[in-house]
């Protein structure tokens, strides 16, 4: 009797500590990673920060680790289908950490748990195979926080 009741707590501790951690991975609780891919169209808001929702705090939208927007040059048209990666080195140097495919909209993101370790390059690159990369790294990935979309259109992520 002892040894059942000692399993089923040790099945019950497992099953909560399984729930806790799909829940910090996908805050709409579908236990499912969210992430974008060429030509789909469900994403919105492009050019808005997206982490405005999507940290984590509302079970309704997916806690996004990495965000954000691509436009063509000139900064006034998404730049769909592309690519943005995040290096260990600058210039599209060292491991590749992550690539996420830019969807239908300009929009990229993803769920996945992304290791920031002392900061990640990011290089955006366009359907046309035209690359922009960032000089510095980076410890978080809400791009469009500094990447904006609010009446300053130059200071967005151009290919």
């Amino acid at each position: 009797m002892r040894k059942a009741s000692i399993l089923a707590l040790a099945l019950s501790f497992f099953v909560f500590i399984v729930q806790c951690d799909r829940d910090d991975d996908d805050r709409n609780g579908s236990g499912e990673q969210k992430e974008s891919t060429h030509a789909s169209t469900e994403s919105h808001n492009m050019g808005k920060d997206c982490m405005q929702c999507h940290d984590g705090s509302d079970r309704e939208a997916p806690h996004f680790t990495v965000a954000g927007t691509v436009y063509k040059t000139g900064g006034q048209e998404t730049a769909p289908n592309g690519y943005v990666t995040l290096y260990t080195d600058a210039n599209g140097q060292g491991n590749m950490v992550l690539r996420l495919e830019v969807d239908g909209r300009g929009n990229f993101y993803t769920t996945r748990a992304i290791d920031w370790g002392g900061g990640l390059y990011p290089v955006a690159e366009g359907a046309n195979g035209n690359q922009s990369m960032m000089p510095i790294s980076i410890t978080r990935g809400n791009c469009n926080s500094c990447h904006t979309d609010s009446g300053n259109p130059t200071n967005r992520i151009e290919i």
